[in-house]
C-alpha cells in the first residue's frame, strides 16, 4: 500500500489488489483509501504492447484477463 497523499480537500493512498500479465500487457485492479474510510476499485488495463496491434490470440488472452478482473470487483463487493 502506498503512502497517504493530499488530494484536494482531504488525502488517500492507492493500493494493488492484483495484477495479471499477458505478454507485455497487463491487467490490475487497484484501489483508492480515502482517509474517510471510503475505497474505491478499478480495473486498469495496459494494452500497449508495443507491437502497433494484437493477434486474435492476445486480444482474447487480455479479454480474459479483463473478465477475471471483473469478477474480481463484484467479489470484492463492487
Amino acid at each position: 500500500m502506498n503512502e497517504w497523499e493530499g488530494w484536494g480537500d482531504g488525502c488517500g493512498r492507492m493500493f494493488t489488489c492484483s495484477t495479471r500479465a499477458v505478454d507485455t500487457m497487463s491487467v490490475e485492479v487497484i484501489g483508492i483509501q480515502h482517509d474517510d474510510g471510503q475505497i474505491e476499485r478499478y480495473v486498469l488495463a495496459d494494452a500497449n504492447d508495443g507491437q502497433g496491434g494484437m493477434t486474435a490470440e492476445r486480444a482474447r488472452r487480455l479479454a480474459a484477463a479483463l473478465i477475471a478482473a471483473a469478477d474480481e470487483l463484484e467479489v470484492l463487493g463492487l
